[in-house]
């Protein structure tokens, strides 16, 4: 939350369904959100504050009540969990079109989980990438667009500079990552008793 607060980066996939959702009632986290919208800030400290304090008391002592529901078989979660986020997804707007799209998005997410990709930097990347948008945007109109007056400022040079040598080393690490050895499969019983 204070990187999503202060800053307007999300540190999380939660946080970047969070700042989704302040983005789509017109309140832009980061640093001016203090100065923009002070009420809402501080309804957030004291929320946490006391979610804290409720999840001390209740968490011990419905700890084992709340985890009787990791008991449940997933064919009874899973198409619940299906059918309240389409019911939410259609009460928004009323519209057929939103399901299509949130079924098409789940699909999606589903194939990114099956071969590996992390949903949550994905996540990330949807969120951020408006803000990204409008703020290079207005660094180009401010250079006359020129991506050199951007590059070649040490703050921004050094912050780019940075994410490019952490984009590297992540892919470096990917390629370097060698694959596991397949185990070995174990000998039958019929060769067993045919080698004796």
């Amino acid at each position: 939350m204070i990187p999503l607060l202060a800053l307007g980066i999300p540190g999380s996939a939660t946080t970047a369904v969070m700042i989704g959702g302040l983005t789509i009632h017109g309140i832009v986290p980061g640093p001016m959100l203090m100065q923009n919208n002070p009420t809402l800030v501080y309804s957030v400290f004291v929320g946490m504050m006391l979610a804290t304090l409720l999840m001390l008391f209740l968490g011990l002592y419905s700890a084992r009540i709340f985890a009787l529901a990791l008991r449940a078989p997933y064919p009874l979660i899973g198409p619940a969990i299906v059918v309240m986020c389409m019911t939410g997804v259609f009460a928004l707007n009323s519209n057929m079109g939103d399901l299509a799209v949130m079924l098409a998005f789940g699909a999606f997410g589903f194939l990114l989980r099956r071969f590996g990709f992390p949903v949550a930097s994905f996540i990330i990347g949807l969120v951020l990438g408006p803000v990204a948008e409008v703020s290079l945007r207005q660094g180009l109109i401010l250079g006359n667009y020129e991506i050199s007056s951007i590059v070649m400022r040490p703050i921004a040079g050094t912050l780019l500079a940075l994410s490019v040598l952490s984009l590297a080393y992540g892919i470096y690490g990917q390629l370097r990552r060698k694959p596991a050895e397949p185990a070995p499969a174990p000998a039958s019983r019929s060769n067993e008793s045919l080698s004796q």
